[in-house]
């Protein structure tokens, strides 16, 4: 896909979007790709510190699967 394609894509599906959790979601990404924002610890709420600490958790003890399982696991995220 060439990048005014995927331009193109990007904004097609924003356009269709009524969900303004989403749009803010997206918008936080982007300001973060654009900006090479550092995220703070402090700044993060107490749930996704933990969410953290326990995916850190799972990776030192292996609990861990691969990027092709993991699309194979939740293909219905990855279809169209």
């Amino acid at each position: 896909m060439t990048k005014t394609e995927i331009k193109q894509n990007l904004h097609n599906q924003i356009e269709t979007l009524e969900d303004s959790d989403k749009l803010n979601e997206i918008q936080e990404i982007i300001n973060f790709v654009l900006n090479d924002e550092v995220i703070e610890w402090e700044s993060l709420t107490e749930a996704e510190r933990k969410g953290i600490e326990e995916g850190l958790k799972d990776v030192e003890e292996g609990r861990t699967i691969s990027y092709d399982e993991f699309k194979k696991k939740h293909e219905k995220w990855f279809q169209k």
